[in-house]
């Protein structure tokens, strides 16, 4: 089926959790702050509610029978459709490493167990925010005929790109999909952090910085730019 984007005022939470006490509780507090509740009670069940629904937010329990949270959390941040949904973890892992792991999964924010419906609330409102304007600086960029991508520095991966670029790069690399990359000289342009980076594309390529990883860097190039020599 394919996805319902939601274009309604309001917005769409997703709770995630095993445990019809929690899913009582904050299904209470969220539909009474008014927001549009989706409930899923296991990990496969998440996956497939939040690509059909595009929630603006996920509340995922982190541990839960066959696919936990970070699998949960790790599969929606692989996938194109809900990359960019904001994942807030409940647990009542406390450790260190567990936290660690919730981030490195993809998670946003997280929250302890017992639940604090307050807490959850503030927590929301504060990431549907940063979202909210992530949105509009999209739209803007599409809206003025940018071509822009996103590019995570580790993986080379393209995260985000506006429909301008979209289309450039289909037509310069069809027989790859819209891109091919070519390596730069070692030790160029080696950027200081990873992370994401956007850049522009101009007359034709566009430089992608890349994390600590060998080799250093790569060039996006149009299929008329051939290396010489």
């Amino acid at each position: 089926m394919n996805p319902v984007r939601n274009t309604s005022d309001t917005e769409i939470v997703l709770i995630v959790d095993d445990v019809p006490e929690n899913l009582s509780l904050l299904h209470d507090a969220l539909d009474e702050a008014g927001y549009t509740v989706l409930v899923a009670t296991h990990g496969e069940a998440a996956f497939a509610r939040a690509r059909q629904s595009l929630p603006d937010i996920v509340l995922l329990d982190a541990v839960m029978p066959g696919m936990d949270g970070f699998e949960v959390a790790r599969r929606l941040k692989a996938d194109f459709l809900t990359q960019n949904i904001p994942i807030v973890f409940m647990t009542g892992l406390t450790e260190t490493e567990h936290l660690v792991a919730a981030f490195a999964a993809g998670g946003s924010d997280y929250v302890t167990k017992p639940i604090r419906p307050a807490e959850v609330l503030a927590r929301i409102a504060a990431h549907l925010q940063s979202a909210r304007q992530m949105r509009q600086a999209r739209s803007a960029l599409d809206a003025f005929g940018q071509g822009t991508v996103a590019i995570d520095r580790a993986s080379r991966r393209i995260t985000w790109q506006t429909a301008l670029a979209r289309s450039l790069l289909a037509e310069w690399f069809p027989q790859t999909g819209g891109l091919r990359r070519r390596v730069c000289s070692p030790g160029r342009n080696r950027p200081s952090a990873p992370g994401v980076t956007a850049k522009r594309l101009r007359n034709g390529c566009m430089p992608m910085a890349r994390a600590d990883c060998l080799p250093p860097c790569t060039r996006v190039a149009p299929k008329t730019a051939r290396r010489r020599g």
